[in-house]
């Protein structure tokens, strides 16, 4: 695994965002499979329910995109991927003791930017500027270049 692909690109493929041809265009160019752990499964779908709420998509839409979601994981586009959770919450609490402070970090920014430090990759992908931010601080390549 080379890069580690954030859940603002991933829902930009998904659902209809401002970015979506953006991230289309991105993992067009990726040579392998999409890292997929438990984080980005549970925070990708929970966004396209909460794209009905928003009234972004109808419910029949969100069941028809969670069910591409599946196919996708099925079709291996996701490659599944599993970090080891306490060593993930332990590079998640020395980042935010870090950073938090200075930048505002959120949690669930904090356990992406830990996962990809744990699967030891160099690139982060990411639409989302706070973080970018801490993806930078810690010593990541941010693409784009948010």
């Amino acid at each position: 695994m080379r890069a580690y692909v954030d859940t603002s690109v991933l829902g930009a493929l998904f659902l209809p965002e401002a970015e979506s041809a953006r991230a289309a265009a991105l993992v067009q160019r990726m040579q392998e499979p999409l890292a997929f752990t438990p984080l980005h499964r549970l925070e990708l779908r929970n966004a396209i329910r909460l794209a009905v709420l928003r009234r972004r998509i109808t419910a029949l839409q969100a069941t028809a995109t969670l069910h591409q979601q599946e196919s996708h994981e099925r079709a291996g586009f996701f490659m599944s991927a599993t970090p080891m959770w306490n060593d993930v919450y332990a590079q998640a609490e020395l980042l935010s003791a870090d950073n938090s402070a200075e930048l505002g970090c959120r949690a669930l920014d904090i356990l992406h930017v830990a996962a990809a430090l744990t699967f030891g990759v160099r690139e982060f992908y990411t639409f989302d500027q706070d973080q970018a931010r801490l993806a930078r601080a810690a010593g990541l390549k941010v693409l784009p270049a948010a």
